[in-house]
């Protein structure tokens, strides 16, 4: 999906979150992993691949490691 201006701010979560998860599935990484080298909580990663509301500061933890 591109996203664009008109979605709507949970649409873009849903899309996030499902890119996140598609590029954690493509390394072979549990979400266990994934969280402990982007350095957030296991369950704030479960969040944001389900869409789920996150601080913005969660996200840019996770933009400083390569997943």
């Amino acid at each position: 999906m591109k996203i664009t201006a008109p979605l709507a701010d949970a649409a873009i979560l849903v899309e996030l979150g499902s890119r996140i998860a598609r590029l954690r599935l493509e390394r072979n990484l549990k979400q266990a992993e994934l969280a402990a080298q982007a350095g957030i909580g296991k369950r704030t990663l479960e969040r944001m691949e389900a869409g789920g509301p996150t601080e913005l500061i969660h996200l840019g933890r996770s933009e400083e490691h390569t997943f």
